[in-house]
């Protein structure tokens, strides 16, 4: 047996498949490589073309909700857009139009709960809270979406019979959202709970 190598068969070799598979899982999940960091230049790149710059936002769940909050503060600052006050507005506009959201088979108050007070965010009820927000602020919301290396745009229109008071504009890299403002509008806004933005 001397110089020969073992080849895994049968069995054996289903088994290390099955392995390396899962351990490429686990790696690519944890490990993302350069598609999020791709994408974020692709939207910096087309979004600085228009005299606008994407402001990171935390990655805390509620992602969507602090990009919600600037960009509304960014066109309304006299307004109260604190990601407690969106929260609270969702549930309003949810509760007061049961009839128009009831088509809509997310929306569970186990759900609700899950992702305000424990922020998950991989739920089929996030899917519905841009459309929620357009609604109850009559704001029409662009996300500003990267597929197949060009940016797509998702707009996100109020209700029938509301008139739109303002525009916001977003970005979904992946599982997270930015917001996207003025360049000039970049430096005077700020996160809740957080220290002054650095604007690169």
């Amino acid at each position: 047996m001397q110089g020969t190598s073992y080849i895994p068969r049968g069995r054996h070799r289903l088994n290390l498949m099955k392995l390396l598979a899962f351990l490429l899982f686990i790696f690519f999940r944890h490990f993302p490589g350069n598609h999020e960091e791709d994408e974020s230049k692709i939207i910096d790149d087309y979004v600085g073309n228009l005299g606008k710059r994407r402001i990171p936002v935390p990655g805390d769940g509620h992602c969507m909700l602090h990009a919600f909050s600037l960009g509304l503060r960014e066109k309304d600052d006299q307004g109260d857009y604190s990601v407690e006050s969106l929260i609270t507005t969702i549930k309003n506009e949810l509760s007061e139009n049961k009839q128009f959201y009831s088509d809509f088979d997310a929306i569970k108050e186990e759900d609700l709960n899950a992702y305000f007070k424990n922020k998950d965010y991989n739920l089929n009820l996030v899917d519905l809270i841009p459309n929620v927000v357009a609604n109850a602020l009559k704001t029409s919301i662009s996300i500003l979406l990267v597929q197949d290396g060009q940016v797509s745009t998702r707009s996100i229109l109020p209700k029938t019979q509301k008139k739109v008071e303002k525009t916001i504009c977003v970005c979904k890299i992946g599982n997270h959202y930015d917001v996207i403002v003025d360049e000039e509008a970049a430096s005077d806004l700020k996160i809740e709970g957080e220290p002054d933005i650095v604007v690169c």
